[in-house]
């Protein structure tokens, strides 16, 4: 039968997949796509349905991200590939023993695995001719038709359904985006008067992240090809960013609550008279605001005001790919983010600075997937 299998890594390059997958299901119809995370039923043994979803199939799409043959497990002793459990190996096994083609797909600036890398059960698909999709929208589009266009070759079972009108899948200006720049004309609109006091600068706060957050929500549907507004949703990004940074500002700036006023020369300023006498300086908290770089390729730019720390994470594709806020306490960050990666939407860690100033590492986990990750981060400026 005539189909074609997707297999890729949720922690990995699962954005480009999932478009991948909306575009195929639209050039050949749904029943001749098949994606594990989808289409297997709970309780349902997995290499069962791996077998029996290949004995439909007649092409195995493997699609490989920058980190597909280097990620590791939660406790970072060996590479996920070099586990005989591993799910993403475990359906490249299957699909290399079934008889279908296999296709590498490297995406998000990817290259072949060298196959000394790879388990020896691996090896010999390290050595088979691949394709690419390239992240640019133009290439993309591109790409994508040339890809089309080799599946149909391979197999003439697979027929294209004609695109239909564009009057009947319209796209909706993303509403999430909408939302996100709403909030922050409100947080415009709060602080233009006059300088905000401590509570107005926390409401203030919230809401940029708030809409920070829901601009980058958009983003990632509009990437996906659900939505559109695309120049708003990065318009809304920038904004989010500089106002959530104004706001550590504004915080950092505004009084404490609960101040009165003390006449000069009253006995209620002896107490701090007396403090003027025998001062002492706290230690300064370590300074972390500059770029730091992953060693997957990611950038962060980390901005520090008082032991607040906010964040900004972009892709090898220079795309936003997260954003987040910590708290520092010694040499301890404590940080919670939200991502583009739906598997991987919102996470925590904590990550600790090396004597040096250099470098951050530590763990963090993520949600939904419950994945856990080992990070390790470098000071590039």
């Amino acid at each position: 039968m005539s189909g074609i299998f997707i297999s890729y890594r949720r922690s990995g390059a699962s954005q480009t997949a999932y478009r991948l997958k909306d575009r195929l299901k639209e050039a050949f119809g749904p029943d001749r796509v098949f994606v594990d995370v989808e289409d297997i039923e709970a309780g349902l043994p997995f290499d069962q349905v791996i077998r029996t979803a290949l004995t439909h199939c007649s092409i195995a799409l493997i699609v490989i991200g920058p980190r597909w043959a280097t990620m590791r497990d939660p406790d970072g002793q060996r590479t996920r590939l070099a586990d005989p459990e591993d799910w993403v190996r475990r359906e490249v096994e299957l699909a290399m023993a079934s008889g279908v083609r296999v296709i590498p797909l490297l995406v998000d600036g990817a290259s072949m695995p060298d196959p000394m890398e790879l388990p020896e059960s691996l090896r010999p698909f390290a050595r088979l001719q691949s394709e690419k999709l390239s992240e640019d929208e133009t290439y993309w589009r591109y790409d994508m038709q040339r890809l089309i266009d080799t599946l149909e070759r391979i197999d003439p079972g697979l027929k294209r359904r004609p695109d239909p009108p564009a009057a009947t899948r319209p796209q909706p200006f993303s509403g999430r985006v909408v939302g996100g720049l709403i909030l922050l004309a409100m947080v415009v609109l709060g602080v233009a008067s006059e300088t905000p006091d401590r509570d107005t600068a926390i409401g203030a706060l919230a809401l940029s992240l708030i809409g920070l957050g829901l601009c980058i929500w958009g983003y990632v549907d509009i990437r996906t090809g659900r939505t559109r507004g695309r120049a708003w949703a990065i318009t809304g990004i920038v904004a989010g960013v500089l106002l959530s940074l104004a706001g550590f500002g504004w915080l950092a700036e505004a009084p404490p609550p609960g101040g009165t006023a003390v006449a000069p020369g009253s006995d209620a300023m002896a107490p701090a008279m007396g403090a003027l006498d025998t001062p002492t300086a706290a230690p300064a908290a370590p300074d972390l605001t500059g770029i730091w770089a992953s060693e997957d390729g990611y950038l962060y730019q980390l901005s520090q005001v008082g032991n607040q720390v906010r964040f900004i994470g972009i892709d090898a594709g220079g795309q936003p790919a997260s954003a987040g806020a910590g708290q520092l306490q010694g040499r301890t960050l404590s940080v919670r983010f939200t991502a583009t990666d739906p598997a991987n939407a919102a996470g925590s860690g904590r990550l600790v600075l090396s004597p040096d100033g250099r470098r951050l590492s530590g763990r963090v986990s993520y949600q939904p997937s419950g994945a856990v990750e080992t990070v390790v981060l470098h000071r590039q400026q």
